[in-house]
């Protein structure tokens, strides 16, 4: 039985700092529907796994030049097999908000196009 709902974890992720995007919290409330944590403890482990959820660890990731390799800048197939690897969740979770999945043999034609529209800053 678990003793977390909606609410709880909404109020979780702001006390985590969770970043504030459509994705991270489709991840997070994907992840409760699936079951993966029944416990604010277990959402907490289940959170330490994935990094670039937390709003300052993901603005390190972003100023140390560390990059999705599903996004369109970061394209890499070596170093998405290795997240793979060592771990699945995380590394759905990285193609999933680089707007990518896992298998994909390159970026597809939306991600492509964001990255254009970003660079032409439309």
């Amino acid at each position: 039985m678990t003793n977390l709902t909606v609410e709880k974890i909404k109020e979780e992720c702001q006390r985590r700092e969770v970043v504030d995007t459509p994705a991270a919290l489709e991840d997070v409330l994907g992840a409760f529907a699936r079951g993966d944590f029944e416990t604010v403890g277990e959402f907490s482990t289940w959170l330490e796994k994935r990094p670039h959820l937390i709003a300052s660890t993901a603005a390190k990731m972003k100023s140390s030049k560390t990059v999705n390799p599903w996004s369109p800048e970061g394209w890499n197939l070596g170093a998405q097999g290795a997240a793979l690897k060592s771990d699945p969740a995380l590394a759905a979770s990285l193609a999933k908000s680089a707007g990518s999945f896992i298998g994909a043999t390159k970026p597809g034609p939306s991600v492509r196009l964001k990255a254009f529209n970003r660079e032409e800053g439309r």
